[in-house]
């Protein structure tokens, strides 16, 4: 919402954000707590487009990092790297044994959903090993009711060539769209936003609470009794509540996941180098 007004001002369009919150950002902004930092939620920028960088680091004057990333999964009482399927080397010989077995017997008929997809291109070893009990704590829902039209660009197939020589040595090169990734050099991930908002508060309202969104009369009406023509609306709301405030019923064709963040500061070094880990238990 701040970034696409910033873009209607340089083409002299006028346009005006609601926040709900009394500070802009959404759940893109950090927090200080003591001398710690916490981002809201998990968030970093994994693109290579010139002009996001630019607007980034040139227009908005924030210092970025560019960092290869270091995650890994946590498996059988110990941290492998990530991905897992590529990384089998780290693993025991039985389990090994029963990802390549598995992989080469899988079904290659074109998957219909998630779970069929997961089967097809990795085989029924690294599926029940991982990628079926990480994705169904993840998305808390049977994968057979996912589509997979989603899935490439965040979860690329590996190959039988890729498989099979990690089961042997170590892997090297980064996998994935977020192998790197850029991160604020300063002030946690919410120094994008906030150097958004001082370009465009003055199309900013805060403590903007939403009654209603009529969308046949393309009104907004606030709860301070404000109503709001609009010619064009872009929402950042998440999609169930932006229907309950539509007055469309959801609950019959949407279902959605919540996500609960815990922020923990640590006092001492962290004991291990890793950005991030998968859990599948």
């Amino acid at each position: 919402g701040l970034s696409l007004s910033l873009f209607l001002r340089d083409l002299d369009i006028d346009s005006r954000v609601m926040e709900k919150s009394s500070h802009a950002g959404g759940l893109a902004r950090s927090i200080r707590v003591g001398k710690y930092i916490f981002d809201h939620s998990g968030h970093l920028l994994h693109t290579n487009q010139k002009l996001v960088l630019d607007l980034v680091q040139k227009r908005l004057r924030v210092e970025l990092d560019r960092i290869e990333r270091r995650s890994v999964c946590w498996v059988d009482g110990k941290f492998i790297p990530f991905p897992y399927q590529q990384n089998l080397f780290h693993l025991s010989p039985e389990t090994v044994r029963a990802a390549l077995t598995g992989f080469y017997e899988r079904n290659r008929r074109p998957p219909r959903n998630f779970k069929e997809w997961i089967h097809a291109g990795h085989g029924d070893g690294v599926a029940r090993q991982f990628l079926y009990p990480y994705n169904r704590k993840l998305w808390n829902v049977g994968l057979e009711k996912m589509s997979a039209d989603w899935v490439p660009r965040f979860l690329p197939a590996a190959g039988a060539r890729e498989i099979l020589k990690s089961a042997f040595q170590r892997q090297k090169e980064p996998w994935g769209y977020n192998a790197i990734f850029y991160y604020p050099k300063f002030g946690g991930i919410g120094t994008i936003g906030d150097r958004l908002a001082e370009q465009v508060l003055d199309r900013t309202t805060l403590n903007a609470s939403i009654r209603r969104i009529d969308l046949a009369n393309k009104t907004v009406s606030l709860d301070d009794g404000e109503t709001c023509r609009y010619e064009h609306l872009v929402s950042t709301i998440p999609l169930p509540e932006f229907l309950r405030l539509s007055g469309i019923p959801s609950s019959s064709f949407i279902r959605s996941t919540g996500v609960t963040v815990f922020n923990v500061g640590i006092r001492d070094t962290f004991p291990h180098d890793f950005h991030w880990c998968y859990v599948p238990d």
